[in-house]
This record gives structure tokens, sequence and C-alpha cells, in this order.
């Protein structure tokens, strides 16, 4: 990951691959921050970041979707892949 302001990019972590594209969470630019990344192998990476505590998302076109959750949040409803404790795959 590169380091930028939406990022810290030593705090990252690979928790997942789906189809090609590396799954990475951070920590965020600000100490209460945290950072879903996604870098498909045939374009470019995409990072959202939000306040630790949100469900953080990120859609890889219109057919997957990316869902970070926090510590204690729920899964989300319906079919979903767990990539890790708390970073979920939505096929659509």
């Amino acid at each position: 990951m590169a380091s930028d302001a939406a990022g810290d990019a030593e705090s990252a972590r690979r928790v997942g691959e789906y189809k090609g594209t590396q799954v990475r969470v951070s920590l965020g630019a600000s100490e209460d921050s945290a950072c879903l990344v996604i870098a498909p192998s045939d374009g470019n990476a995409q990072v959202a970041c939000d306040v630790a505590g949100h469900d953080i998302s990120v859609s890889e076109g219109s057919a997957v979707s990316y869902l970070l959750v926090p510590g204690r949040g729920q899964a989300p409803d319906g079919d979903y892949i767990r990539l890790s404790e708390n970073v979920y795959v939505i096929a659509k």
C-alpha cells in the first residue's frame, strides 16, 4: 500500500484475496480511523476510510463489494464470503 493521506502504510496487513483481488486493512491517517484497501490484479487499488467503529465498504465494479465491520460488528445480511474475522466479500 502506498503511503498517502488515506491510510497508514506501515500498519497495513493483508487479510485475504478474492478472485485475484488482494484485500488489506490499515489504520487511517487519524488515530481514530481505519481503512479498507482492495488491489485488483488487473486494475487500480481503491481505499475507503472512516472513523473506527463504522462499517467501511469498497466496491469493485458492480459485481463485488468488500466490507470491513467493527470488532463487534455483525456479518452482512444475505450471501457473503468471510475473508477474515471482520472482512467480508459480497458477490452480487
